[in-house]
């Protein structure tokens, strides 16, 4: 992986999500009171060896962006190698993964779980944009056809007027 494509994966993970490690989020659920606010919403054939991930660290989203997209791709970034739990008291999406340095294809994490992660959201942004580009033409011609129709019957008014 070149260093440019690493630092853009960098800043991917500074701008989206605040990193915590695992041990502190195990503190934080694996008592009583807190064990039913975290849910794990993973797509996955086999069951998970723990409650959380055995990675070192997890991804909690800063936007409501990342959220939305995760939440509506659950099964796409389960394949992508991420273990994902919903924070209820938060309202807030926790990205894990198992995977510690290189999986068996000779990939880092970065290359096998949060570059695909990237692309993908990006991915999503730009249909959103697209769609919102669409959304303001469509309210824009709108808009023009209801001042035509206004310019008309001015224009129709006025035929009459002089005909008087």
């Amino acid at each position: 992986m070149d260093e440019k494509y690493y630092n853009d994966i960098k800043n991917f993970i500074d701008e989206h999500f605040d990193v915590v490690p695992t041990w502190l989020m195990k503190k934080a659920y694996y008592n009583e009171e807190n064990m039913n606010d975290l849910y794990e919403m993973t797509v996955s054939d086999d069951g998970p060896d723990s409650m959380l991930p055995d990675r070192e660290v997890m991804y909690v989203s800063k936007d409501a962006e990342m959220d939305k997209f995760i939440t509506e791709n659950v099964e796409k970034v389960s394949k992508m190698g991420f273990r994902i739990f919903q924070i209820d008291v938060e309202d807030r999406i926790l990205l894990g993964s198992d995977q510690w340095q290189i999986n068996d294809k000779g990939q880092t994490f970065y290359e096998a779980s949060v570059a695909p992660l990237m692309e993908a959201f990006n991915s999503y942004q730009n249909q959103v944009e697209d769609y919102s580009a669409v959304e303001e033409i469509k309210a824009e011609i709108s808009k023009s056809s209801v001042e035509e129709n206004r310019d008309v019957d001015t224009n129709k008014n006025s035929r009459k007027n002089l005909a008087k």
